[in-house]
């Protein structure tokens, strides 16, 4: 009889054993799938994130060639002044010189 309980102790026990392992098991998945769906979420953030990125880089384009276009402009205009200057400068000398 002694040796009958001493088995009915190792069957419990080891059902006690495989119940806390498929806890743990349990508990382990449970973790795991928690995971995935903070990646999933950090993988929308990123994609999300790129897309402004991408946005950001097509403005800083077109504002870069805005500004060359801008300078090329005043460049053209500080010409056109400096010319106008010297037709001035030598409209004045030939009034000077008529009188």
């Amino acid at each position: 009889m002694e040796g009958m309980g001493l088995v009915w102790m190792l069957l419990g026990s080891a059902g006690l054993l495989i119940i806390t392992l498929l806890m743990l098991l349990l508990i382990q998945a449970l973790r795991h799938q928690g995971m995935g769906e903070v990646l999933a979420r950090q993988g929308r953030t990123l994609a999300n994130q790129q897309a402004v990125n991408k946005q950001l880089l097509a403005e800083r384009k077109e504002a870069s060639a805005a500004l060359r276009a801008e300078r090329a402009h005043v460049a053209q205009l500080q010409r056109k002044v400096e010319v106008l200057q010297q037709a001035l400068a030598d409209h004045m000398v030939g009034v000077g010189m008529s009188l």
